[in-house]
This record gives structure tokens, sequence and C-alpha cells, in this order.
């Protein structure tokens, strides 16, 4: 039995149990003599101790949280029978690691400052493909009782490597102050000190290949709330652009968003508040398994409920006899933990619920009309984007990504900006897009709540700067995200050094179509989180649909809103797109999604003969209809008698007069008398030259008669 403590109240109680030895077919339990085990047997000798090839033993451990009060169960099964094994359980960090050599690595997320969840569980029978392919090298390991040099034994290929140093036990208190960064543990069968450190190298071969998806997730989860080191991030992001269209994908851009959103927090609020902020995107407490490249399990986690913890209070001598200079110790932050824990049971904040308060919201406003000031600063926005889009010119270039060799300098944490370099164009500015405002809002507003609902009544006056703070840091990650996607594909792009979107007539390439997939996959998870999309990326997102997909498939995605049609996208599509027969039927139907006010900006800022066009028959069509309306006109199209009339006194009677087409004179006179008897309720009258020649060059285009011939 080993306890292991934290200064910061963890408290665990950790125990192994050997089960009966049995064959691989599980047929019948081995019976076995007693035998001398021998002067003093090393733990790295597991594998010559095994008397029989054929029979395998399960291991279970136990974990006694009591920060917690619950217990963790590990079971690791299938391995070779010895009567020696002995698992080492030290911490790694707020880590507990529990380590058979040779064998396995599981480092479990137990601290008090999260639940549990995100266990990772290193076999060397996942790993056993890997080494068979070639891509990793084994530096061996044999049991060594002489002075030789260290040594990385076996437990290197699951991420820890242990190095063997000759040291008394009087000397592991100086090794461990000399070398904080690295974990250190004893053995006291053999004398020797095992010094532990992280391979990095080795953990991202290990998040390539390792089997199960939620070892992968809990490695990102290690390297984005413990390293912290971008270079290692973006490593690890490459390798998943490899398999863009695996459902992984989404769940750890989630993990990434919600991961170092909490770590950003994390520098700048108390535990108090860090309680309620969510640090991952997994389920907590749950159990997690492990299996072979076979799908054999071999190894799992579950959980159970303690049913009482009791630690005795302090003496009254004890309270009185405090420092006043020193805070809480161990005892009393646990004692305060779990006082916490049973007067309030805890609940971190859920991403779940915004997304249905926004869908609520949504149906409402739908409901409503579109008569909010909302909808009317969207239409501003667009008709600015519509036309200054082609005045921003400005671009700043993203150097060519890098490839960072992995050393000691690569373990110190590198700032963001030095890894991505200079955002892209679309990505500068501190804005977010519209579609974002009320996804935010409601989350500063859920958020605020549930801080005041959880947090004691003197910490709940700074719940309006503490949701304001989680915003920004969403805001934050978010774009980080997006920066960080681009550059995996984006300084690989023809068109990097021009404006702000692409042209979006030249060629697409198969990295253009990667990023989109990327992009695809982020808008995705920001919608289903409820995170903030910068406001540059929905263009630059609807330009890549533009370039890469099939113009029936592109209508596809913005019928069911995954793309939106900005006002810079349709400064683009009108100014790229040529006036083809193909051109003019392809911007006619993108034009006609977009809502009825944009659309006819749209035709105004292309003025094409189809536009002319439909703003005549809308003209004459109000018209008609209005004068019906009112029953103030009650002449038919057939009765021609009106024409009898003096023109002069028509106010356009000079265009109607050089209108060298009779049947169309009529007609526009007609209009006339009907607008004319609205004057007094119409504010735009009609343009009767524009009529005109809308009429004549349409007859003229697209009828197929010879007019001429006609008897009028």
């Amino acid at each position: 039995m080993v306890v292991l403590t934290l200064a910061n109240g963890t408290f665990c109680i950790c125990y192994q149990k050997m089960e009966t030895p049995y064959t691989i077919d599980r047929r019948s339990p081995v019976k076995r003599s007693k035998k001398s085990p021998g002067p003093n047997p090393s733990p790295l000798s597991v594998h010559s101790l095994s008397e029989s090839d054929e029979e395998t033993t399960d291991i279970n451990y136990y974990i006694c949280m009591v920060h917690h009060a619950k217990t963790l169960h590990g079971c690791v099964t299938g391995l070779p029978y010895s009567r020696k094994y002995r698992l080492i359980f030290s911490w790694h960090g707020d880590y507990l690691m529990v380590m058979l050599p040779g064998h396995f690595v599981h480092l479990l997320n137990v601290g008090i400052e999260f639940e549990p969840c995100q266990h990772i569980l290193l076999h060397d029978r996942s790993i056993d493909s890997v080494l068979r392919n070639g891509d990793l090298k084994v530096t061996g390991s044999r049991e060594s009782h002489d002075t030789s040099p260290p040594i990385i034994v076996d437990v290197s290929l699951l991420s820890v490597a242990a190095e063997k140093m000759s040291l008394s036990n009087t000397s592991l208190h100086e090794l461990q102050r000399d070398s904080p960064a690295g974990i250190s543990f004893y053995d006291n069968r053999t004398g020797e000190v095992w010094r532990v450190h992280v391979n990095m190298e080795m953990l991202v071969q290990l998040f390539i290949h390792c089997y199960m998806s939620t070892t992968r997730a809990a490695l990102l989860h290690y390297v984005l709330t413990r390293t912290r080191d971008f270079f290692l991030i973006k490593r690890l992001f490459e390798m998943l652009s490899n398999d863009i269209p695996s459902c992984e994908v989404p769940a750890l851009m989630a993990e990434f968003l919600i991961a170092t959103t909490y770590s950003s927090m994390r520098r700048q609020f108390d535990r108090e508040i860090l309680k309620l902020v969510p640090f991952t995107a997994s389920d907590t407490f749950r159990g997690q398994f492990e299996k072979s490249y076979e799908g054999e399990r071999i190894a799992r986690i579950s959980y159970s409920l303690l049913a009482c913890v009791n630690i005795a209070s302090k003496s009254a001598k004890d309270r009185t006899q405090k420092r006043g200079s020193v805070g809480d110790d161990m005892w009393d932050i646990l004692r305060h933990h779990l006082r916490w824990m049973q007067l309030e049971e805890l609940h971190r904040f859920s991403h779940k619920s915004v997304k249905s308060l926004c869908e609520t919201r949504a149906k409402d406003l739908k409901l409503m009309g579109e008569s909010s000031q909302g909808t009317k600063t969207e239409d501003q926005l667009f008709f600015s984007c519509l036309h200054g889009h082609k005045s921003r010119s400005s671009r700043s270039v993203s150097p060519a990504p890098g490839n960072p060799n992995f050393s000691n300098s690569s373990m110190k944490r590198v700032r963001p900006d030095s890894v991505l370099g200079t955002a892209p164009p679309f990505l500068q500015g501190n804005s977010i897009a519209e579609l974002s405002q009320m996804p935010l809002d409601v989350t500063k507003d859920l958020f605020t709540s549930h801080l005041f609902k959880y947090l004691r009544k003197e910490a709940r006056s700074k719940g309006q700067s503490v949701a304001k703070e989680y915003i920004a840091c969403q805001v934050q990650q978010s774009r980080q995200l997006c920066h960080l996607l681009w550059n995996l594909r984006g300084p690989l792009l023809p068109y990097t050094d021009l404006d702000f979107l692409p042209n979006l007539t030249d060629p697409s390439s198969d990295d253009e179509y990667e990023l989109f997939q990327l992009f695809e996959r982020y808008y995705q998870i920001c919608q289903e989180m409820s995170f903030p999309l910068p406001q540059g990326f929905i263009s630059y997102f609807t330009a890549l649909g533009y370039r890469n997909l099939s113009t029936s498939l592109f209508l596809q995605y913005v019928d069911h809103g995954v793309l939106n049609l900005t006002g810079e996208f349709m400064a683009q599509v009108l100014a790229d797109v040529r006036d083809t027969p193909e051109g003019v039927r392809v911007k006619q139907q993108i034009i006609s999604r977009l809502p009825q006010n944009l659309a006819e900006e749209c035709y105004r800022e292309w003025n094409h003969p189809v536009c002319q066009r439909y703003f005549a028959l809308k003209q004459v069509s109000q018209a008609i209809t209005d004068s019906s309306n009112q029953q103030e006109s009650k002449r038919s199209l057939s009765d021609l008698s009106y024409m009898a009339r003096d023109r002069s006194e028509s106010s356009i009677s000079g265009n109607l007069s050089e209108t060298p087409f009779p049947p169309l004179s009529s007609f526009l006179h007609y209009l006339e008398k009907m607008d004319s008897s609205k004057r007094s309720s119409s504010q735009n009258p009609l343009d009767i030259s524009f009529l005109a020649d809308v009429a004549l060059y349409h007859t003229k285009k697209e009828n197929k008669y010879d007019m001429s011939t006609v008897n009028f």
C-alpha cells in the first residue's frame, strides 16, 4: 500500500491485488507450488521471471481518491504470470503514475483540481504493431546490477523514460531538489533510484499509432493543459490533418477549445472559480478501457463511491496555534473541499445549455419576424462590405511552417505567435462574426447566473467580470485554433500574397480542399460548442467552398446554413465571375438565396440587363397591383380609348413620343396614368424611360420573331 499526497489537498491511497494465474484459453486456473523468489528480485526482470509462457494473470489496482470520495479500480489483463510483479505508484506532476516496467504505464488524472477523466493508458501490446512496422527503435533494457552507464528501459516506449542510477536512499531528496522537473522514485529492494521524464518525440509517435481514440484525446489533453508547448501542439494537429475525415478530428478540436480556454482562465482566477469552469470536452467519472490492435481489451478503468470519509477535525489548541503567516495546510484544504462537496454538488458550466437556449431564442425571433435591431445591423454590415470590399487590399504574409526538432529547449513554453507567424488577413482584427453574437451573449448571461448560483456571497460581486473574461478567452482560443488550422495548409496555397479573398475562378488545389475540410469541421464544432467565430472567417470559408465544391453542392451548403453569403463574398462573386451565360446563371442562383433587400442591393451593384429586367418587372407589377387594390382605375388593357387623349398632359410625353414601338408606348402611357392616380401615396414614381429601354432590349435580345412583319 502506498499513500500519495500533494500540497493542494490531493490524497490517494494506492494498493494492488494479484489474481490467480490462468492459461491463455482461460479453461482453468493453474496450481503451482511455492518457490523461493530469490534474493533481491528486480522489477526489470519480469520477463525472465515468468515461469511459463502460456500462463497469464490479471493485475488489479485500486486508487482511493479521498478528495473525490471515489475509488478508481484499474485492471490490466493478459500479463505473463510472475509472483514478483510489484506496481510502482508515484506522482508525475499532478498525474498519478501506475507503472509496471516493461509492460504498461498508466497516467491517471486524479488531482483535486479535476474530476477524474482523460487517463493515459499505455501498454506494450498496444504499440507492438508500431515496432513491427519499424517506425520506432528500441534501446534495449536488461537487468543490470553493475555500475554501467545509465540505460533507457522498456518503459521509454510508453512515452515515459526511466534512467537508472545507483544512489543511496539518502541521496533521493538531493536528487529531487536539484532536478524538480523530473520525477524520481526509489526502489528499496535494490537501492536504485529511477528518474522519469516524458519523451516528447515518443509521445508524438504514440499519438499517431495508439489504437484507442480515448488515449489519443488524453494525450492531447495532457499537452494542452500540462506542457502547453505550441510546437508540440502544432505537430499533433499536423498528424490529425493527415486523416481529416476521421470522426476524431472534431472531438479533438473541441478538446483544444475547452482545455485551452480553461488554461487561460487558470492563470487569472482562484480555485473556487475554476471549479465551475469546464476543462475538458469528455465526460468525467466515466469508465475507460484500452484495446490492442487485435481488438482484445487489455485494461479498464471504473469507479465506485466511498460510503463514508471521516477526517478528524483540529482541536481547539491546534487552531489557536496556527501561524498567521501560513495558509491552510493539506488537511485543512482537504476538509474544506470535502465539506463543500457534501453541501453543494459540483456542477461545471455546460455549453450544451447555451446551444439549447440559442435555438429557443432563434425560434422566437423567427416567429416575431425580422424587425429586430440585430437584423438591421446585419443588413448595414452587408451593404458596407458589398460596396467597400474592393478597398481592402492590405495583406500580411505568414511564414511557411517549419519542422522544429524536439530537444531540451523545446520543453519550454512557446508563445503561439512565434510558432504560427502573422495571421492571414481574414483573421486580423478582434471582431467576431455576426452570427456568433447571440451565442456569445447567451454564454455570458448563463455563465454569470451559474457563478451567482454556486459562488459564495462575498465572491458573487465579481461574477460579471469573470464572465466577461471567460468570453474574451473563448474569442482568443477560437481565433488561435482557426489560425493553427490555416497554418497547416494555408502557406502552401498559391494566393497567399493576394487580396483578402482568393479569386473565385482560379483553379483550386488539393491543399486548398483539405483546408476547406479542416475549416468545415472547425465551423461545425464552434457551432456545436457555441464558441465565437472570427469575423473574416465566414467570408473566407464561403470562398473556399465556392472554389472547391461543385455549384450544386455549394448551393446545398448555402441552403442548409453551413456557408453564409456575406457582403464581402458577394462582392467577390460579382467581380470575379464573368457574365457568360453560365456565369449569369450561377450569379442568379446565388443571389436568389439572399433576402429580398440584400438581393436587390446585389442587383444594383451588378447592373446587368438581367437586373434591369428584374427592377422593370417589379415596377410594373407594383403599379398594376396597387392600382387594382385601390380600385382607382377600372380600365382594362383591351380598352384603348384613352390613347385618343392629349398626351401633352403627361410629364413624359417627350419620352413616349420617342418610343419607336407603338404597343409599348400605349402600355407605358397606361402605366403612367395609373401611377399618377396614386402619386400621393407613392414615394418612387415610375421611371418610364427605364422601363422602355428594358422592354426594347428584352424584345430585341430574346424574341425569336421578326417584329417588323407584325401588323399593329
